[in-house]
């Protein structure tokens, strides 16, 4: 009777005269509801063994379906080969479909690469020559900076300068609000908005010198100047990144 349905077991005990059988929970304490979701896994009397008609015989229940079932079954049990089969069966189709949606996520992130490159070639295309322009401000800026510093330019050059500089900064930070950038660089640009800004507040401070020699003024000048330069020429960086372009990096 081992390794055959309970409802079969039951029908064989019957058969050859017996009452049916006492059922044991392989795997707890349950109690057989439909018998042929179960599988004999052990008797007793063990098989073969002759018995009278009137002796009790027990019989040790499991489903195939149970996650332990094989830890109960005879090895070469036909229903244990067949949950071993089915459980391969079923580890393959998961691999199978899990490389099925890995190369489906890959195929997904590669034309999603694709698209944001050509955004992003889009972009610095339209944002490259405002950006070239901003850069010959801003390193003219440090230079006449240096200048004002050694003396040689008078408080009517810096006030010209500076309102110049501004004016010319504000022009680039108007184009990069209105420039229809990709989302994916979204980020970058709000940060290379946020230095050209900070670029303004530099040329603010270099303004404060009129009617001055104040170092410590120079200093935060120079402070300001390369905090955003770094942020700048990240941010730039970022944008240009793969599309083949150099980017007009602040020296």
């Amino acid at each position: 009777m081992v390794d055959t349905r309970l409802n079969e077991a039951k029908d064989q005990i019957k058969d050859a005269g017996f009452e049916d059988p006492k059922e044991d929970d392989a795997l707890g304490d349950r109690s057989a509801m439909k018998d042929s979701n179960w599988v004999v896994v052990a008797q007793v009397p063990a098989p073969g063994e002759s018995v009278n008609t009137d002796t009790e015989i027990t019989v040790t229940i499991a489903k195939p379906d149970d996650d332990k079932f094989l830890e109960v079954a005879p090895a070469d049990s036909s229903h244990a080969q067949a949950v071993r089969q089915k459980r391969a069966d079923d580890e393959a189709e998961r691999k199978a479909a899990d490389a099925e949606a890995k190369a489906k996520a890959d195929r997904e992130a590669a034309e999603k690469s694709g698209e944001q490159a050509q955004e992003a070639k889009d972009y610095v295309n339209t944002v490259d020559p405002p950006a070239r322009i901003g850069k010959g401000a801003i390193d003219e800026l440090s230079v006449f900076a240096a200048a004002a510093e050694a003396g040689t330019e008078g408080d009517d050059a810096v006030v010209y300068y500076t309102t110049t500089f501004d004016d010319v900064m504000d022009s680039y930070k108007t184009f990069l609000d209105t420039a229809d950038n990709p989302s994916h660089l979204e980020d970058p640009t709000d940060k290379l908005k946020g230095a050209v800004e900070g670029f303004v507040r530099a040329s603010q401070t270099l303004g404060s010198l009129v009617g001055t020699d104040d170092a410590a003024t120079m200093q935060r000048f120079r402070d300001v100047y390369n905090q955003n330069r770094d942020i700048y020429n990240a941010a730039l960086t970022t944008i240009y990144a793969n599309t083949g372009v150099q980017p007009p990096l602040i020296a």
